[in-house]
């Protein structure tokens, strides 16, 4: 994936010749669409390092929620290309620079906003973030068929699936 990631690039900042912008926006996508995939990988491997107890967490200071936040709004974007659905960030301002695993913070928003893009075929999605006393709410809303109550146990076990979630998406889990 990291070869065809970064064939796409040069393809794209014309090392080897001139696209026209058709093939940059497919170029474009499938950068993206690598990237998104190679995450899934590397989720995927990471569950393997939390079974072993060999995942390790990066906790550093002064992260930044709001940059965190529209880097997910980003790539998000680009999995409800010809969708009828809204994104929206709502984010309290100014919001504290927190402590924490960057990378595991990134993660487990696209994991989520990534279901999000998933099952909502129309409306919005609404990323909001809000500080509360001493806390920092991040919240999820969407538009689409939601979780049924029997299936709340279901949404945090590793390679578990609702049965909507199998009618509909597919997927791992």
């Amino acid at each position: 994936l990291n070869s065809i990631i970064n064939f796409s690039k040069f393809v794209l900042k014309g090392t080897m010749g001139p696209i026209n912008d058709r093939q940059e926006e497919a170029l474009t996508k499938v950068v993206s669409s690598s990237r998104h995939l190679l995450q899934l990988i590397n989720d995927v491997l990471d569950m393997s390092k939390i079974e072993s107890g060999s995942l390790t967490l990066f906790v550093e200071p002064d992260i930044n929620v709001n940059e965190l936040l529209k880097t997910v709004v980003e790539m998000a974007d680009s999995l409800l290309t010809d969708k009828p659905v809204a994104l929206q960030l709502e984010i309290d301002d100014p919001l504290p620079l927190i402590t924490g695993d960057r990378k595991r913070l990134l993660q487990i928003m696209l994991n989520v906003v990534s279901n999000a893009c998933k099952f909502t075929q129309e409306g919005h999605i609404k990323i909001t973030a809000q500080q509360q006393d001493d806390n920092l709410r991040l919240m999820v809303e969407d538009t689409g068929p939601g979780i049924a109550p029997a299936d709340y146990n279901l949404v945090f076990e590793a390679f578990k699936q609702t049965t909507s979630g199998l009618r509909q998406g597919g997927g791992t889990g």
